[in-house]
């Protein structure tokens, strides 16, 4: 019989699960639609050498997909569906450019997994908080860089180079 993830993956991909190469793609969903442009290129880089598990994301009616799909699944299947599929990829790409606190957690949860990252971060969001953080009841919005302390290098892009940085970026991370 087939999990509720493996089924939503076959209605949002038209395409089964196995044990292709898989790349997980995180951004912002409940902050808005900044920086879809972007991501859409990023994505479609991605494309080049894996199956995007997560490119629903960056689809066009992704808060109207997500809004019914949630008001059917309380927040822990969404939190499921995101883990299992995270879990199930080889790599993990994630634009950090909308603070959030859902891409911070995968962010988070790649590094537990030993699963290799690379971050990319609109070059104007530069020292901005990117992430929520909850603890004891306080928030705390550090910056990426202070969370991860160089671990993983932050990719900066601007609206103009995004092709060309996604493009060698992706190529040189997916050809190790």
């Amino acid at each position: 019989m087939k999990s509720l993830i493996e089924l939503q993956y076959e209605v949002i991909t038209g395409r089964r699960l196995n044990d292709e190469a898989y790349s997980y793609f995180a951004r912002a969903v409940r902050g808005g639609r900044k920086n879809l442009i972007n991501d859409k290129v990023i994505v479609s880089e991605m494309e080049k050498y894996s199956t995007v598990l997560s490119k629903h994301v960056v689809l066009r009616r992704v808060h109207a997909y997500e809004r019914e799909w949630q008001r059917r699944h309380p927040d822990i299947d969404v939190y499921h569906r995101d883990i299992i599929l995270l879990s199930k990829s080889k790599k993990f790409v994630a634009d950090l450019t909308v603070e959030s606190a859902g891409v911070g957690y995968e962010a988070a949860s790649a590094q537990i997994f030993g699963i290799p990252s690379l971050l990319f971060c609109h070059e104007k969001e530069r020292g901005r908080p990117t992430m929520v953080i909850y603890f004891d009841g306080k928030t705390y919005t550090p910056t990426i860089d202070e969370v991860l302390r160089n671990k993983t290098p932050i990719i900066y892009f601007n609206d103009k180079n995004i092709r060309e940085v996604a493009r060698r970026e992706i190529a040189e991370f997916f050809n190790k």
